[in-house]
Parts: C-alpha cells; sequence; structure tokens
C-alpha cells in the first residue's frame, strides 16, 4: 500500500486579497501626497501672486494718483479714499456708549477758522452701528452709508455753519461736497 502523504503546501507568496490591499494603500498614500503636493503648491503661488499684485499696484512717491488719498479710521474700521482736494482730512473719534461717531474738517479749513476744526465736524460725520440698518427710527439727518456684515456706517452733513465769513464757508461747501463724492469708497480695514 501506498502512504499518504501530508504535507502542507508553504507556497511563500501573496494572495489576490493581500496583493489588493496593497495597491488600495499605494494609492492612498500617493493621493494624499498629491493633495498635499497641491497645497503647498497653491500656497506658493497665491503668496507669489500677492507680491505681483502689490508691485504692481505700488506707485512710486513723487508720483501721487489722483484720488488715491487714503485715510484709515481705525476707532469705527474703515479707510476713505478722497481726491486730492480734501487730501488734508482730518477727523475726531469720540465712542458714547459703544457707538462711534467720527467728525470731519480739512486742515485748509481749519487754518482759515478755528472754528471750523473736526472737534465741530465743519464738514460732516460718520456713525458706526453695530447690527443691520433699519430706517425706523433713525434720524432724518443721517443717511446709510454702507452696510457691512456686522455693522453700518451713516453720513451727517453740518447742522450749522463753522464760519460766517463767505470765503470760509465756501471753502467748507467744497470740501462737504468733496467728503460725500468719497462716501461709497468706505471699506473696512485691512
Amino acid at each position: 500500500m501506498g502512504k499518504i502523504s501530508n504535507k502542507t503546501n508553504n507556497n511563500k507568496g501573496f494572495t489576490l486579497v493581500e496583493v489588493l490591499l496593497l495597491i488600495a494603500v499605494l494609492i492612498l498614500v500617493g493621493g494624499l501626497g498629491y493633495l498635499g503636493y497641491k497645497q503647498v503648491n497653491k500656497k506658493s503661488s497665491t503668496s507669489t501672486s500677492s507680491t505681483a499684485t502689490t508691485t504692481k499696484t505700488t506707485t512710486p512717491a513723487t508720483t501721487p494718483t489722483p484720488n488715491q488719498n487714503i485715510v484709515k479710521i481705525p476707532e469705527m474700521g474703515i479707510q476713505i479714499t478722497v481726491p486730492d482736494s480734501i487730501k488734508d482730512l482730518t477727523y475726531k473719534a469720540v465712542n458714547v456708549d459703544g457707538v462711534e461717531y467720527t467728525s470731519f474738517s480739512t486742515t485748509t479749513v481749519t487754518n482759515l477758522d478755528a472754528a471750523c476744526s473736526a472737534t465741530n465736524g465743519a464738514i460732516g460725520g460718520l456713525v458706526k452701528a453695530s447690527g443691520q440698518y433699519s430706517s425706523i427710527g433713525t434720524n432724518e439727518a443721517l443717511s446709510l452709508v454702507k452696510q457691512f456684515s456686522t455693522f453700518y456706517i451713516l453720513f451727517g452733513s453740518p447742522q450749522s455753519t463753522c464760519s460766517m465769513d463767505d470765503n470760509i464757508q465756501s471753502q467748507v461747501t467744497q470740501d462737504l461736497a468733496a467728503l460725500r463724492s468719497s462716501l461709497p469708497s468706505i471699506a473696512q480695514l485691512q
């Protein structure tokens, strides 16, 4: 009689499941590596793009760009771009019960008559209020300038003249018109 052999199959190799699992892991690692590379490349190109933009928009100090005088008002978290005619815009900011009030004048007007300073709001003022604007219950002397996500800005014209001198009042009127034309340029500080 023949002997029955109890040999076990000792093949040294990978099963189909092991191969598929290995391929899946390699694809996953490769995919994650690719995403990481893409993210780093994206950040690099964004900073390069920002640098290029900054370089393009910078102008020499000797040649001011018309209508590019930016007045920053950090107390209100805004900035306004004004024309050359009021590039000497001055302001006084006051906080009353959490509401920011800013009154304006120009150095030119203040030099003509000290009573026409920013303290007196010779050429108007802004109010910053929290929340969403509602015309219900608002002061008729104030008009909405801009609504931001968490606050809004109102503008008010001076309620009285700061000087009886016609030449000074003429300058105030011109500066007020220039300030009003600048109001749409109000933006949040960066």
